[in-house]
């Protein structure tokens, strides 16, 4: 057996390959194709904005918008607009908020 150990053991040398780790690494100069890849890969990815609101929403903001409108001009009309004017502001401001 003793041998035979050296010709079998050339036979499993020439049959099997080495493992990856040992192969040597082939360095292939990368093409544009690979180059703009890598770049695309660290560009910055879109985000998201507000959603596009629906004619209902718009609708309903303008309407809400023209109300406190009038509102306040009917205060100044009433002569009441030093007082409620703050207070509509607020209200505006609060609402432009939402949405």
């Amino acid at each position: 057996l003793d041998k035979e150990f050296s010709n079998i053991l050339d036979e499993l040398k020439s049959n099997f390959r080495p493992p990856k780790a040992l192969q040597p690494i082939e360095r292939v100069e990368p093409d544009s194709y690979d180059k703009l890849l890598k770049e695309l890969i660290f560009d910055r990815k879109a985000v998201a904005t507000e959603r596009t609101k629906t004619p209902e929403e718009i609708a309903r903001e303008k309407a809400e918008k023209l109300e406190a409108l009038e509102r306040q001009r009917l205060a100044r009309a009433d002569g009441l607009g030093e007082d409620l004017g703050e207070d509509l502001d607020d209200a505006d401001a609060e609402s432009e908020g939402v949405g």
